[in-house]
Order: structure tokens, then C-alpha cells, then sequence
């Protein structure tokens, strides 16, 4: 008899663009502001079964957080 080990592999995820949002909250002259990171892509793995072995990479792309915020001071 042949006892086999079962692999857990790592689920691995991608960003969907138009269904991702990176936010975050600020203060600046003491008052709170809201901004958003309009371009960013993320790389999510893990395994459910060992979380201490998840890993989480994303790229943010600074520039589109002054878009973000340069349009809503126009609006």
C-alpha cells in the first residue's frame, strides 16, 4: 500500500481593475481628506490551509493618486 501526500497549493489572485478600489484617509492643516489610488495592480497567494505563508505584492502607481486628487479639488 502507497500512502500519497496531498500538495496544498498556494491560490494565487489578480486585481481587477474595475472592480478594485485602494483608498485611504489623511489629514492635512488638521483637516481629514480622502484620497485614491487610481492605478495599482496586486498579486495575492495563499494557501488556506498555512496563512503564515501568504504573500501580498502590489504596485501602486503614485502619479494617479495627484490625478485623483487634482480632479476632485476641480469638481
Amino acid at each position: 500500500m502507497f500512502a500519497v501526500a496531498a500538495v496544498a497549493m498556494a491560490a494565487s489572485f489578480k486585481t481587477d481593475p474595475k472592480q478594485s478600489k485602494l483608498a485611504f484617509v489623511g489629514m492635512q492643516a488638521g483637516a481629514e481628506f480622502e484620497g485614491v489610488f487610481e492605478r495599482f495592480t496586486a498579486d495575492i497567494r495563499f494557501d488556506p490551509k498555512d496563512l503564515s505563508t501568504g504573500k501580498f505584492d502590489v504596485t501602486i502607481y503614485t502619479k494617479s493618486v495627484a490625478e485623483a486628487l487634482k480632479s476632485q479639488l476641480e469638481a
